[in-house]
């Protein structure tokens, strides 16, 4: 049932020097913590050493998209959740939200190569909201009349979108 799997990214058996050891790419990390984080199905389960980092060896910095997507998964990503895997590079899911809790909702946008824009379904109630982007570094969009969101994402990047409150 994947609602009660446990999904992680990386974990203390994991990481390098360890039996187990078969790191993410500190490229991926974010994209990953983001699909893990922000999906409606699974329970996610967060390292540590990803958040904080592990200074006593210097073996893996801290994720530093990593808080922010916490926090998004806290406010933010509730309601149906609606994919985009249409194409095989550049993917993304969005939360809907819900009409009566103000601020919630999410659109998520990862490429593993070039960059480029995506349409997604965020809820015909978002309609004309604008939405900011927290991880990416690209400007806000607004919602269209018909609940679609038009994100953009960079090459080998996460944009993750929010509505503006």
């Amino acid at each position: 049932i994947p609602e009660l799997s446990v999904t992680f990214v990386e974990n203390h058996d994991t990481q390098p020097g360890q039996s187990l050891a078969s790191t993410v790419a500190s490229w991926f990390k974010a994209a990953a913590y983001a699909l893990i984080l922000l999906n409606e199905a699974g329970v996610p389960c967060v390292f540590w050493g990803d958040l904080l980092g592990t200074p006593e060896t210097g073996d893996l910095p801290a994720v530093r998209e990593l808080p922010i997507l916490m926090s998004v998964r806290f406010r933010a990503a509730i309601g149906p959740q609606r994919n985009a895997f249409d194409d095989p590079d550049v993917v993304g899911f969005a939360r809907e939200g819900r009409a009566d809790v103000p601020g919630t909702g999410c659109a998520v946008i990862l490429s593993d190569r070039c960059a480029a824009e995506k349409t997604l379904s965020v809820g015909a109630h978002h309609a004309g909201e604008e939405w900011e982007c927290l991880i990416g570094g690209h400007p806000p969009v607004r919602v269209a009349d018909d609940g679609t969101l038009t994100g953009l994402v960079s090459d080998g990047g996460l944009s993750v979108y929010v509505p503006r409150i």
